[in-house]
Parts: structure tokens; C-alpha cells; sequence
């Protein structure tokens, strides 16, 4: 099934299995996906091979058959050959159609196995007769001729018999009417044999000889084996030196002991290396890179080969095109803008759900001279500009004279801040939407709804350039009073009670931010007034226009004739783009319905509700917002959950704008989104040339997870059986020294969970940190108590079907129990709401909580001090996350143990459990820094619950306590009165008498010198409900270090008669 388990891992569809031909399995199983291919029952293959020398038994048995070298040398072809050395090797390559492939090492012209069959001398003897067979056939079929091979890399194990077999008849194929000796060779003697995966070794060498243009020297040849007569007469010749080559036809020789032959034939690839561009050129638009790995390390070694190979822009391409798509694993991320210091960023991440995108648009007060002129660079920016520009030449606009040349001035006029703003963000969509960038949801604040209209669909390039040329054009034909905005720090509410009826709030921007609208003359006294009451406010370019006010009514009429004239037939908006000129409550009227005429009139009338539309952005989602001038981040960093990322695309008066632009699109890399970068700049022409760096061996992998590997020793008993070792001293394992009670050292009871959790998700393939897990019915049989310096194995047996487990340290049961997968978590854990703060509010902190613990004997550091505070009924607290499972676990049961009474106990039993790991992980991501996690003990029904964990009915056992105690030290010790400024006759008679008695009997425990008490309480004739000992044992058991034993003595007349007739008055006796 291993080939399954990669098919199951990676969703592939195609055929599936394992091949075993000994020594030539994976050159057979490329020539079964060869054949697979040509059949059509796949489009592409990968052949994967693999060798691990783990258990020297099957070296020995190697050993005993005389095929191993003495000397640990594999000397293919040489007169003192006498076997070779083992060797590991993991190797795969990827097979695909030549018209798919980006990148192409070789092509494969044809391949070809076969089998000895009988042989009198043995089955692992070989048979050259028959392998001179298989390459006759195979070079037939295809009609290459033999001498055209210009190098063939055998199969070379350097045994006795193996390499004149093998080369007499590579011989016989190639040599006849050659007119230069064939070149040779075997990577056994470079690496050993890798077995089953030697094939792709020999592949994987040719391989990189053909894109370095150097074939590797052949090592320990030095005489040519006698039995090879055309080594020793020229026909072959072994490359013993580094040597070019120009690559060519190459033919690969794979052999097994049991007499499968195969062979592959390669044509390298002949595509020359696309010059470089020289570093002293600078290119017009910045190369920016983004790329994913399993850590930060894999990210940084990505980034520093692109910014070694900036020039190369087919490895460039290759990098864009493998990051295009969310890559499952790569939890980091980070992009660069190659040749520019300071852009490098990189991010943790986990985005295994898609982000919603939302295009938020700003609107008039984003014009700024020289905006959009750096987008010239951009060709999908500068076509989509240039499709504006020739719209509005009949209009006598020169749009691209005015990005080019425009000044402050300029953009006074109102028509051409709204034409060149829509332009610009006509040309933004376009980008967006070419790189794969496109909108869950969108939003536009006043004129930016006329680019909403774009992004939706509803109109096109022209019918929206047009309908801002309109606006502007309306509003200047219009001749209006001269008006003015400005933005003021008030609430919305605040700005309609303060403004005088000639000024408008025009703009719901956030939460304390309005725009208003009004005359120029106005506007400005109201600003004069609102800044003598120190209150914020700032006069905004708005081209000299009240917009939103009815002073801009008189160009309503003109506005709506020419939408009219440009949109005959409206199309209806879609339900992702939230109107913020119409309110919520009339989203289903009419005007609401269509981008039409009416829709953008009213656009320009009412007032803009952008702090209302915003509102429906989802927490989680990304905002790009699309203008000149990164206007709103301030509104929408406010206005948005802390998890929204915000990004903008340009900035007024930037030194580069188009890093910004690229430093931003980047940011939405890391954010989540994937964009596909390599639309940004030229194509590429693939498969991308010979030479051009390798990106497999750039991929670094995430070593931190530990796995336990048996070696060929640990035997399993039965099936799924695992062996764990601890050892303080190991660097992995020192955290345990925390977990410390009455003197020793103690393995934890929630390290045994966390073991078997880890390995119930390795037998699942899985991270156990992704996999929710229920425990049920898990018993601590015994308690093991750790050494400082010796090494303790525990085996582990798991039922992967049942789930059943036990551990075992030695022959001894430690743990055992039931774990299976959450498959639905949420209905796994109770819906318990959250515990209130009892009213007291008396809170205990981390030294009062470890203070009391260890009075009890619990000496708990490092990790294991986990408890940040909780109150003083033990019902609500919290835990600190040391990113440790086991210690964590460990505090939510010391939080279970601070209820009970003040006696040692350690865990026995755990009735169930619920891990959610992912809930868990989310809830310490979102924690404020240096919060802890809630905790919460539900007493009645026997729960503590932190985080993603629930445990329900911990039962502790009561061990028996070392004979040496060490004595609690006084921290101080001073008198405390005890002055009661109330009565002691309440109103409940029961809370009296225990008032009473608590008073008493602390003054009792003060001034008697002994921790143990007995007590003994005459009862007399009274009820049981009277007597007083139930509430002293009560009472006394909540005092430290104190033990207290009960007696009653007990008055009444009994008489007891005994066997020989006589009767005996007992008139007391005694009950403990």
C-alpha cells in the first residue's frame, strides 16, 4: 500500500502500485508509468524509488551470497571488482506529456524490460544473451541507431560475473561500425548500490550531468576487468575523469538478482539557456517574488536564490508558477522585492480555508499630481489606461497627457479628478482581476461606486470612464456655488445634532469620523467653530463640490440625461457588492435593484453610509482597497476586527510606487490570497532552457516534530506496538523536571495522554496538532517516578480499530484506556457557558496557588506552573500556554485538585476527554499578550474545561506519603486580632453555630502544638442532626497541614445478657 498511501495523500486518480524486480524495480516501474501514459490511463506519473539499510540481517545475508565488497568499494568494471557496498537512496521523479511540461531534463524515447528466465548457472546469475535482447528491441522500435548513444549508464554493480555479462553485450549494440570508443559508466561507485531505487540514482546522474554539461568521473578504475575485451581494446571507455559533454542520446542499464532486465532511453534537452539580462539593467517594473515553505528557514533559502538569480527570469517563473496555488503544509510565507533592501517579509500562517477578498473603493480626495503615471510600467495598467484614454479622446480629454504632465491644478477641475481617479481604478481591477485577484465582496465610497459597477460586471470599461467624464462634466456645466468638505471627529449622531441647517453630513466614514458638505463659506466658519472646541477637523479636496448636499441638486437633471444616453438597458447588481448610498432597509426597493441611472444619481445625493456598509466584511477577510491614494485604511483599521488585513495599492507622493504596489500585493500573498505573480511580467516561454537552477533541492523541510523510530532491536510484540524513551538529560525532555511531587520526580499522568495521542495520529498519517482526539476510560494504573541520569522505555499497544491502549513500563501496566478521532468535536464537547466571576472577586495569582500547593507537597516549576490566577472558590480561572500539551494538561487537573481538601493526591482515573487541537491552537492565537487561557471548573457535573480540552470525572487516589516531610517555613508571623465589629446572632441559626465554631476553633488550632488533632464530642441523649463533630471535621480539614480524627461518646441504658443468663448495664460507649 505505500503507493497508496501517496495516491490517498495527494488525491491522484491514476494507476497505483508498488513494483519489485529487486534491483530494477524502479526502472520497471517507469517503464509500467511509460506505458501507462501512452495508454492514456494517466497524464503524468510519478516513479518513486527507495532503499534504507536498517537491519544489518539482510546485509549479512548479502554478505553470505558473496556480493558485497570487502572493502566497502563499489569498482565497476575494474580487474579487482568483487561487489558492492549498500547504499540509501529516496528518490522520485516526475513524468509528464512533453506539451505540459514547464521544465523538461530529458525526454524519454522509449523504454524496455525484460526477464532471463531459466538459467543453469542460477537465478541471480545474469544473462547477457538476454539483455543484449532487450536493448536490440528497444533501440529498434523507435529507429535509433546504436551508434548515435553517446554515453550509457550501466547498470555497474562491480560483481564478478555482473560486469562482463553486462558490458559484452552493451557491446555487441553499440560498438559495431562506431567510430569513437562509447562512453560509459556507473554511479555505484560514486554513491554504492542503492537496490530497488538504483535506477533512478543512475537517472537522477545523468540527469544533472546534462544540465551541468559535465558527466561525473567513475571512481576505483584504474585496470579494466580482463573479461572485458573492448575496455581493454577501445571500444569502451570508462569516464574516470570529469568530462564535458554537449548531452545527446543516453542509454540506462537497471538489473535485478533475479534476472528482470530494463532500460530507458533519454534525449537531453536541447532548448539553449535564455540570456540573462545584466544587473547593471534595470528593469521597468520591480521583480517581486512570493514563495511558501514549511518554515521560516525554507522561505529565507527560497528568497536568497531568487535574489541570486534575479536576472534569471525562467527561475523566476518557475518560483511564481509553483507558489500560484496554496501549497497544504507550508504554514510560512514571505515575499521580496528582488534588488530592494528592506522588502523582505515573512509570516507564520495557516490558511487552510479560502479568505474572502473584498474591493473596497474610495472616492474623490485621493487625486494627487503624478498619480497613475508609475502604472505606465504595468502593461495590463497601461492597456487598460490607454482603453480610457481613447474613450474619452472624442471628449477632448487627454487622459494620458494628464497622468503624464498633470499638475495640483489640474486636478481642481472636478472632471478630471473624477475621470483620472475611475481610470485608475479601472486599470487596478484589470491588474487584480489578470493576477487571479478577485472579489468576494465590494464596497465604494461615494464616487467609487462607479468603479463598483465595474468590478461587478454591470458596466463596462466605457460605460464606467463615461459615466465619471458625466459626473464631472454635469456638475461644471451645472454652475454651482462654490462648496466645500471636511472631515470632523465626531460620531455620526454628534455631526447631525452640531451642524447648522446649511451643512450636510454627507459621509458616515467610521465610528467617529464625518464628512460634511456645504458652502465654502460655511464650511469653513463651522470648522473655525468646531476647532475652538477642540475638536478635530480637517478641510478635504473635494475639487471645490459639495457633494452629498443639496447644493449639488442643480446637476441632477444634466447627470441623469447622460447616464440615460450610456446605460439603455441597466443590468442588476449582484449580491456582493453593499450599496453605501442606499440604506440597508431598502436594499430590496427598486433603485436599489440596478446599477442604472437612478442608482447613481441618488449616489451622488444621498449621504454615504460607508461605515454601515462595511459592517458586513466578514472578520476574516482581506480589503484591498482601490484608488490613487490610500485614503480609508484609517476607517477601516478602526472600523474592522483586528483579523481583517487591510492592504492599499498606491500612496500619495511615495518614492516608489510601484513597490509599494508589489510590496502590497505580496501582502495579500501572506494574507492568504494567491495571486499568480507571473502575469505581471512578460511570459515565458517553457519548458524553461537547459541550465536553469533547480528548485527541488531549495525545498527545506520542518524537522522540529519528533518522531520515535525503532531500531531493528525493538521488536514489536504485537501489532501497533511503539517504544518511547525518556531521559531528563535529553534536551527534549528536561521540561518533566517541573513535574516534581513529595520529593521525586514524576512522570505525568497527561504525558501518557499526550503519547498515545501522537501516535494514534501517526498511524492516521496526520499531525497529532490537527487531529481532535476523545479519550474515554483512561485509568493511571501506577505511578512512575523518574531518575535524573537512567532512561526509562515505555511500550506502547494501540488496536488502531478498537482504540484500545495500554502502557507498559516494563511488564507492568502504567496507563490504560480509549482513544478514537473526534470526527464531529463540537458534538464530542458539552455546550457549557462560561462561569461568572463569583462577586467576592477574590482573586489568587500564580504564587498564592503554587504557595498552597506545595504546603500539600506539590513542587511544581517551569512548565508545570501553569495556573496564571483563580478565585478563591477554584471555579474560574486562568492558564498560561507554554506551548507544552502534557503541562498543560497537567495544570487543568492541579485547577481540579485546589477544590479538594488539603491532602496529597495524584490522578487515577479520567472518565473522558476531548482534545481539539486546531479550536485550542486558534483561542492562544487570538489571546492578548501575556493573557492567559479561561479555565472553568463545573463542579456539579465533575468538568474542567480550558481552551479545546474537556475533562470530565477526574478521580484522584490518596498515595502514601514519603516519612520524611519537610517542614513549611514561616514567611512571617504576626498577630492578627480578631475583631468582629457585627453580632454573632444572624438571622440563620445554622450560619451562627458555624461562624461560632470557625472562630473557635481557629483561636484552637493557633495555641496547640501539634498538626494532628482528635476530637472528641459527648453526645449524650442528643439527635445526630444536633451533634457538632460533622461541622468541626468540615472546618478543620480547610487548615493547612492539619489532620483531624473524630470520636463520639454517646449516652444510654442498654442491657446486654450474656449465655449463662446474667445481665450487665452498659450505660456509655464509644463510636469513631
Amino acid at each position: 500500500m505505500f503507493a497508496n498511501r501517496i495516491s490517498y495523500a495527494f488525491n491522484l486518480n491514476g494507476p497505483s502500485f508498488s513494483v519489485d524486480t529487486a534491483c530494477s524495480s524502479a526502472l520497471t516501474a517507469m517503464h509500467q508509468a511509460v506505458v501507462a501514459i501512452h495508454a492514456g490511463e494517466c497524464d503524468a506519473a510519478i516513479i518513486g524509488g527507495l532503499n534504507l539499510v536498517l537491519d544489518p540481517a539482510n546485509s549479512l545475508h548479502f554478505h553470505r551470497l558473496n556480493m558485497l565488497s570487502k572493502d566497502g568499494k563499489c569498482k565497476a568494471f575494474d580487474i579487482t571488482a568483487d561487489g558492492y557496498t549498500r547504499a540509501e537512496a529516496v528518490v522520485a521523479i516526475y513524468l509528464q506529456r512533453a506539451k505540459d511540461a514547464r521544465r523538461v531534463y530529458a525526454t524519454v524515447m522509449n523504454t524496455a524490460i525484460n526477464t532471463d528466465g531459466y538459467k543453469p548457472e542460477g537465478i541471480t546469475y545474469p544473462s547477457g544473451n538476454i539483455q543484449y535482447q532487450m536493448l536490440q528491441k528497444v533501440y529498434s522500435e523507435v529507429g535509433i541507431n546504436p551508434e548515435d548513444v553517446v554515453y550509457v549508464e550501466a547498470h555497474g554493480s562491480g560483481t564478478k560475473a555482473g560486469d562482463p555479462e553486462e558490458l559484452n553485450a552493451i557491446e555487441r549494440q553499440f560498438c559495431k561500425n562506431r567510430r569513437t570508443p562509447l562512453q560509459i559508466g556507473s554511479v555505484k561507485s560514486n554513491m554504492g548500490h542503492a537496490e530497488p531505487a538504483s535506477g533512478l540514482c543512475s537517472i537522477a546522474k545523468v540527469l544533472i550531468a546534462m544540465e551541468a554539461g559535465v558527466i561525473p568521473a567513475n571512481l576505483h578504475f584504474a585496470i579494466p576487468n580482463p573479461k572485458i575485451p573492448a575496455l581493454s581494446e577501445g571500444r569502451i571507455r570508462v569516464i574516470d575523469k570529469a568530462t564535458p559533454w554537449n548531452g545527446g542520446i543516453v542509454g540506462i542499464n537497471s538489473f535485478g538478482a533475479g534476472g528482470a532486465n530494463a532500460h530507458v532511453i533519454l534525449r537531453s534537452n536541447s532548448k539553449a539557456k535564455m540570456p540573462s539580462v545584466p544587473d547593471t539593467v534595470e528593469p521597468l517594473l520591480p521583480k517581486l517574488v512570493a514563495v511558501s515553505g514549511r518554515t521560516k528557514e525554507a522561505v529565507q533559502v527560497l528568497l536568497d536564490k531568487a535574489n541570486e538569480h534575479r536576472q534569471d527570469d525562467e527561475f523566476l517563473s518557475l518560483l511564481h508558477t509553483v507558489h500560484s496555488d496554496n501549497i497544504s503544509g507550508h504554514n510560512f510565507r514571505g515575499y521580496e522585492i528582488l534588488a530592494y533592501d528592506g522588502t523582505r517579509e515573512i509570516v507564520e500562517t495557516n490558511y487552510d480555508e479560502k479568505r474572502p477578498i473584498w474591493f473596497v473603493f474610495s472616492g474623490m480626495n485621493t487625486q494627487w499630481a503624478g498619480m497613475g503615471r508609475e502604472l505606465l510600467g504595468i502593461e495590463t495598467c497601461q492597456r487598460s489606461l490607454q482603453r480610457c484614454a481613447d474613450v474619452l479622446k472624442s471628449h477632448d480629454v487627454d487622459l494620458m497627457n494628464i497622468i503624464v504632465n498633470g499638475t495640483d491644478e489640474t486636478y481642481e477641475n472636478v472632471m478630471i479628478a473624477s475621470v483620472s481617479i475611475v481610470a485608475i481604478q479601472i486599470a487596478f481591477v484589470d491588474m487584480l482581476t489578470s493576477i487571479d485577484i478577485r472579489p468576494d465582496g465590494i464596497i465604494g465610497h461615494s464616487l467609487g461606486e462607479l468603479s463598483c459597477s465595474y468590478a461587478d460586471g454591470a458596466f463596462t470599461l466605457e460605460q464606467t470612464i463615461l459615466a465619471a467624464y458625466y459626473k464631472g462634466k454635469s456638475i461644471l456645466d451645472s454652475d454651482l456655488e462654490p462648496g466645500a468638505m471636511a472631515v470632523i471627529n465626531l460620531n455620526w449622531e454628534e455631526a447631525r445634532k452640531m451642524c447648522p441647517p446649511d451643512i450636510t453630513p454627507a459621509c458616515h466614514n467610521s465610528a467617529d469620523s464625518v464628512t460634511i458638505s456645504g458652502t465654502s463659506v460655511s464650511v469653513k466658519k463651522f470648522v473655525e467653530e468646531l476647532k475652538s472646541k477642540d475638536i478635530l477637523v480637517k478641510i478635504i479636496n473635494c475639487s471645490g463640490v459639495p457633494f452629498h448636499s443639496k447644493y449639488i441638486v442643480p446637476a441632477e437633471s444634466k447627470y441623469r440625461a447622460s447616464l440615460d444616453a450610456i446605460i439603455p438597458k441597466p443590468k442588476q447588481r449582484s449580491a456582493r457588492w453593499i450599496s453605501s448610498s442606499v440604506p440597508e432597509t431598502a436594499w430590496d426597493s427598486p433603485l436599489a435593484q440596478f446599477s442604472s441611472s437612478e442608482y447613481h444619481v441618488n449616489n451622488m445625493l444621498a449621504p454615504v453610509l460607508f461605515q454601515e456598509a462595511i459592517a458586513h466584511i466578514p472578520e476574516n477577510a482581506i480589503t484591498i482597497e482601490i484608488a490613487p491614494h490610500c485614503l480609508l485604511q484609517a476607517a477601516l483599521r478602526i472600523s474592522l476586527p483586528s483579523t481583517v488585513t487591510n492592504v492599499s495599492l498606491q500612496k500619495k507622493n511615495y518614492s516608489n510606487n510601484l513597490v509599494f504596489l508589489l510590496s502590497n500585493v505580496g501582502k495579500m500573498y501572506m494574507a492568504g490570497a494567491q495571486p499568480d505573480i507571473s502575469k505581471l511580467y512578460p511570459p515565458i516561454s517553457f519548458p524553461v532552457g537547459r541550465g536553469t537552477p533547480m528548485i527541488g533541492s531549495l525545498i527545506k523541510w520542518d524537522h522540529s516534530a519528533m518522531w520515535e523510530v525503532p531500531d531493528f532491536k525493538q521488536k514489536p510484540k504485537e501489532s501497533g506496538e511503539y517504544v518511547v524513551e525518556v531521559n531528563l538529560s535529553k534536551e527534549t525532555d528536561a521540561y518533566l523536571a517541573g513535574h516534581k511531587i513529595d520529593g521525586r520526580f514524576i512522570f505525568p499522568g497527561a504525558g501518557f495522554v499526550v503519547m498515545v495521542w501522537k501516535i494514534f495520529a501517526k498511524l492516521r498519517d496526520t499531525d497529532f496538532e490537527r487531529l481532535p482526539v476523545v479519550f474515554e476510560n483512561v485509568w493511571f494504573q501506577r505511578i512512575t517516578f523518574v531518575s535524573e541520569k537512567k532512561t526509562i522505555k515505555f511500550s506502547i499497544s494501540l488496536l488502531e480499530g478498537k482504540g484500545d491502549f495500554e502502557v507498559r513500563e516494563g511488564d507492568a501496566v502504567v496507563v490504560s484506556g480509549n482513544i478514537r478521532a473526534a470526527e464531529t468535536v463540537e458534538t464530542d464537547q458539552l455546550d457549557l457557558q462560561p462561569l461568572p466571576m463569583p462577586p467576592t472577586g477574590l482573586l489568587l495569582n500564580t504564587e498564592d496557588v503554587y504557595k498552597e500547593l506545595r504546603l500539600r507537597g506539590y513542587e511544581y516549576n517551569g512548565t508545570f506552573k501553569g495556573i496564571k490566577s483563580c478565585d478563591s472558590s477554584i471555579t474560574v480561572g486562568e492558564l498560561r500556554w507554554f506551548n507544552e500539551w502534557s503541562s498543560y494538561m497537567d495544570t487543568m487537573f492541579q485547577f481540579k485538585l485546589l477544590s479538594i481538601d488539603r491532602r496529597l493526591v495524584y490522578g487515577s482515573k479520567v472518565r473522558y476527554a476531548v482534545i481539539d487541537p486546531v479550536l485550542h491552537k486558534r483561542l492562544v492565537d487570538e489571546l492578548p499578550k501575556d493573557a492567559g487561557l479561561p479555565v472553568y471548573h463545573y463542579k456539579n457535573v465533575e468538568i474542567v474545561k480550558s481552551g479545546g480540552l474537556e475533562f470530565r470525572g477526574m478521580k484522584p487516589t490518596t498515595p502514601q506519603r514519603q516519612q520524611i516531610q519537610i517542614k513549611p517555613k514561616y514567611e512571617r508571623y504576626v498577630f492578627v486580632p480578631y475583631e468582629n465589629p457585627r453580632s454573632l446572632v444572624l438571622k440563620d441559626p445554622m450560619r451562627e453555630k458555624l461562624h461560632a465554631l470557625t472562630v473557635l476553633l481557629q483561636i484552637a488550632c493557633e495555641n496547640v502544638m501539634t498538626s494532628r488533632i482528635k476530637a472528641v464530642e459527648v453526645a449524650g441523649f442528643r439527635t445526630a442532626r444536633s451533634l457538632l463533630a460533622p461541622l468541626v471535621l468540615d472546618i478543620l480539614n480547610g487548615e493547612p497541614l492539619v489532620t483531624v480524627s473524630t470520636r463520639y461518646r454517646i449516652l444510654m441504658n442498654v442491657v446486654v445478657t450474656s449465655g449463662s443468663g446474667q445481665k450487665s448495664p452498659i450505660n456509655s460507649f464509644d463510636i469513631q
